[in-house]
């Protein structure tokens, strides 16, 4: 199978390596601080999933132009805020029968790409992978806990596809499986992401961290209440009864899953990077303002990642 990692972070990188280790074609996108050492090299794995080197078939960066040819397999795997930008650079290498999926941060990425490819086989997928880039083209996968979820959206594409990716990636070595209805999933994530990656950038300290701050407790409960209250105005079913039955998972497994974790906004903001935030508790704020819904907290911690942010790109 010819496969396109479009966007590969730590995320991209990491699967991209477990499929070309398949034995598949991987042609992968990725930064400037990557491509030369995958190019010589290829793609170096750490920690919970055991030590790995894959070189891959070709690679390229954001700047270059992809060579004509049609993919089988294209994963989305950029940053929310480029996610229009890398559908229209990879639109001429997909075809009728290319599988085109986003394992994104955050919500949104799925219309987006659809509005740049139009209607087509499109899977939503989210992906539990705790990766870190430690070192160019180098990544620690600090969690045992690598579960891939994968599911149709708008129902454009048939649950065959969904099943054959999960078992392809089962076989690459992660706990895949097909998703009932990606939407709700995507939103489950949200969950997560909105907490440990702004309070983690904001405490400057891993996940694992959160719960021994008090302060940060009480920030997490309020974020949960405000996401759990524009997912009921959207009929949104999430996983959990209320806020309480997700944050005692949260707690007792999900963060002690992730505890050493330091999630890629902090890395972004000290490196004076542009960061998701507008992706995940942004997009929160956005919804919540088109249905009437006030999200104070989610707002108010929005504002402190942009100001974080700048302060830093100020002081580089």
């Amino acid at each position: 199978m010819k496969v396109l990692v479009q966007g590969a972070g730590s995320v991209g990188l990491s699967l991209a390596a477990l499929l070309a280790r398949r034995g598949h074609e991987v042609t992968v996108v990725a930064r400037d601080s990557d491509a030369p050492t995958i190019e010589k090299k290829g793609i170096h794995l750490v920690g919970a999933l055991g030590e790995l080197d894959t070189p891959v078939t070709a690679v390229f960066t954001a700047t270059q132009a992809l060579p004509p040819g049609i993919f089988d397999l294209v994963l989305f795997t950029s940053r929310s805020y480029e996610t229009r930008e890398a559908a229209r650079a990879c639109k001429r290498t997909i075809g009728k029968h290319t599988l085109v999926v986003s394992l994104q941060n955050g919500l949104g990425n799925l219309e987006q790409i659809e509005e740049i490819l139009g209607p087509r086989k499109l899977l939503g997928a989210t992906c539990t992978l705790a990766a870190e880039t430690i070192a160019p083209a180098t990544v620690r996968i600090s969690s045992a806990w690598n579960q891939l979820r994968v599911g149709e959206f708008r129902n454009h594409t048939p649950r065959e596809l969904a099943a054959g990716l999960a078992q392809e990636f089962e076989q690459a070595g992660l706990d895949a499986v097909v998703s009932d209805d990606i939407r709700r999933d995507l939103w489950a994530r949200l969950c997560l992401d909105a907490v440990i990656h702004p309070l983690a950038a904001l405490l400057d300290a891993p996940a694992g961290e959160l719960p021994k701050r008090d302060n940060a407790v009480v920030i997490i409960t309020a974020l949960v209440e405000e996401i759990f209250l524009v997912a009921h105005r959207l009929e949104i079913p999430l996983p959990w009864s209320d806020p309480q039955a997700f944050e005692k998972v949260l707690f007792q497994q999900l963060i002690p899953a992730h505890a050493q974790y330091r999630p890629a906004m902090l890395r972004d903001i000290s490196q004076g990077k542009r960061t998701e935030i507008d992706g995940m508790n942004g997009y929160l704020v956005t919804l919540g303002r088109r249905h009437e819904i006030s999200t104070p907290v989610n707002a108010y911690v929005t504002d402190l990642i942009e100001k974080k942010a700048l302060i830093w790109r100020q002081s580089a």
